[in-house]
């Protein structure tokens, strides 16, 4: 996350790099979610204001990231808890800065955090 209070030619902008994935809401054999889209992403909102975000840590999950209509043709932007940050803003303009493919987990593969798992490249 950055928060740049823009300049005397650029209003106040906040950068979002996100890791974005959604589920068919199946789970496998080991009772984890199928995952159909997993994508590292960045997004840029510009001209913001009402910034309200809390909890910031080293680790910031979302469980929703949500658009509504606002005053004046912007759009507040809601940033919902599940650990770490949260909070909201508004903006006037929101954009897709990048998107890049991610790898299918390995067949197999421990699942994070699994003490089995260290020292395995």
């Amino acid at each position: 996350m950055e928060l740049d209070r823009g300049s005397g030619t650029e209003p106040p902008f906040v950068t979002l790099s996100i890791h974005v994935f959604d589920t068919d809401g199946t789970t496998d054999e080991k009772g984890y979610y199928r995952i159909r889209v997993s994508v590292p992403a960045t997004l840029r909102f510009s001209d913001v204001a009402d910034v309200d975000l809390r909890d910031f840590g080293l680790q910031n999950v979302l469980s929703a990231l949500a658009f509504e209509p606002a005053e004046n043709g912007r759009s507040l932007v809601t940033l919902a808890e599940c650990y770490g940050v949260w909070g909201s803003f508004s903006c006037s303009h929101a954009e897709v800065v990048d998107v890049r493919p991610w790898p299918a987990p390995i067949e197999d593969a421990p699942p994070v955090g699994d003490k089995s798992a260290e020292g395995a490249i």
